[in-house]
């Protein structure tokens, strides 16, 4: 993973980027490096390795091999209750550095239908109100349909 970040980084840095195909006609402004997102091939957070995934990620912007970029952890919120999300997302301690959450529903059956998980609402949402104790939390919802049916108003 490290690999992959540093060419990509490598590429944006030193403008290669704009030579590959489907990157060239893009207005250099749009190729400029803002964050790095860590969100994984579905939902990072119940990865084995989440907080090997976020040490690693901290430790090489360490490094300072690149311009400084923020961090942001994109989630679902089913598991920042869990000890182990809780603690690696201690790690962004920059102050820069963003938590985005999910919370497209309003109650425990649209909650597990959207998103698959044996967690609770409740329990999503105490985690969500955990981490924005001690860091500013982005919330993104989305309204829509489940089996046909929309959200209750």
């Amino acid at each position: 993973m490290i690999d992959e970040l540093r060419e990509v980084m490598t590429l944006v840095s030193t403008g290669s980027l704009k030579k590959r195909p489907y990157y060239e006609h893009l207005p250099s402004e749009l190729l400029k490096l803002k964050h790095v997102s860590l969100s994984g091939d579905g939902e990072l957070t119940l990865s084995p390795n989440f907080m090997e995934i976020i040490q690693s990620v901290v430790h090489f912007r360490a490094l300072r091999l690149f311009p400084f970029f923020k961090l942001v952890l994109v989630t679902n919120g089913t598991r920042l209750n869990q000890a182990s999300v809780f603690q690696g997302i201690q790690l962004l301690k920059n102050h820069e550095d963003e938590v985005w959450t999910k919370l497209d529903v309003g109650d425990q059956a649209r909650f597990e239908a959207i998103n698959g998980a044996n967690e609770s609402l409740e329990s999503s949402i105490t985690g969500i109100a955990n981490i924005a104790k001690r860091r500013p939390v982005i919330i993104q919802s989305l309204q829509t349909s489940v089996h046909g049916k929309g959200p209750q108003s």
